[in-house]
């Protein structure tokens, strides 16, 4: 899905300015313009006339390292309850035809190769992006996904999405791992070495930060959560799998909230974070999902 605004003419700052300080009849305006959100100073309009906006935040999809840039494609995800495979597939193949073009299943309905042949019944995962979000049977889930792709003979290159078994923010969130801490990081390892040669669009090296935000951190711990998370994973993972292959399968899933103006500031400031982190590497794919 592209996203252009071609159809509005564009406008200065000034303009903008001007109109704001005609309507409020005053020429101070910074309580309006300038938003605050906890510790941080939010600024209600960006534009690139405004110099008052550090000089390094650019356009939205360029990166800091000229090497490379963001990919900035945005899809219209549906997040469906896989608990009983069959109403799940009625559900999926039914926002695919209005328009959907990435499904998330999640639960731990899918325990065998039928119920997971049946939940994919008619869809075809080429055209779409297809993520699964089932705890601790991501690692099982990744083998009948992988001999379900090969018994229809797709083209596994082919194929984006990603299967969450994020080890780190499931100890955040429950105090203990789903097995001994070595084995849970073996677990993973398998799975990322597994995923490079049987389905290298999948992106399964997860940090799931909505799960901080839902506990009440602010946005700059969020973000910092997952940088700890992310630079923990490839210490570990590193002396066996490139670093640069670590960056392709690394997937961020934040909150985004009814506060936009901040939930954008968020998303802006991981992409230049991550930037910094990785620096000449490849980028990770931001996945935004609403909190309650």
């Amino acid at each position: 899905m592209s996203v252009s605004f071609s159809e509005f003419t564009p406008g200065s700052y000034s303009e903008w300015l001007s109109v704001l300080k005609k309507d409020l009849k005053s020429d101070d305006v910074s309580k309006f313009s300038i938003l605050k959100h906890g510790s941080i100073d939010l600024m209600a309009y960006l534009h690139p006339d405004n110099k008052q906006i550090p000089l390094h935040i650019g356009p939205f999809r360029k990166s800091l390292n000229s090497e490379f840039a963001y990919a900035n494609e945005w899809r219209k995800n549906v997040l469906i309850n896989a608990d009983d495979p069959a109403i799940a597939n009625k559900i999926a193949l039914t926002a695919l035809k209005n328009g959907s073009d990435s499904i998330c299943f999640y639960g731990l309905g899918i325990t065998t190769q039928e119920e997971l042949r049946l939940l994919l019944k008619n869809i075809i995962p080429e055209y779409i992006s297809l993520s699964f979000r089932c705890g601790e049977g991501a690692p099982a889930l990744l083998y009948m996904l992988a001999d379900e792709f090969s018994l229809r003979k797709i083209d596994t290159g082919k194929i984006s999405g990603s299967i969450e078994f994020d080890i780190l923010s499931d100890y955040a969130n429950c105090g203990t791992f789903s097995y001994s801490k070595s084995e849970s990081f073996a677990i993973l390892q398998a799975m990322l070495e597994q995923s490079l040669t049987e389905l290298p669009g999948f992106r399964n090296l997860v940090v799931n930060a909505s799960l901080y935000h839902e506990a009440g951190a602010e946005e700059i711990d969020e973000l910092a959560f997952s940088l700890l998370s992310f630079q923990e994973y490839f210490s570990t993972f590193s002396s066996s799998i490139s670093p640069i292959n670590l960056a392709g399968m690394a997937k961020l899933r934040i909150s985004s909230s009814a506060d936009y103006f901040v939930s954008i500031a968020k998303t802006r400031a991981i992409r230049f974070l991550w930037d910094m982190f990785l620096e000449d590497r490849k980028s990770t794919r931001l996945n935004s999902s609403h909190s309650s």
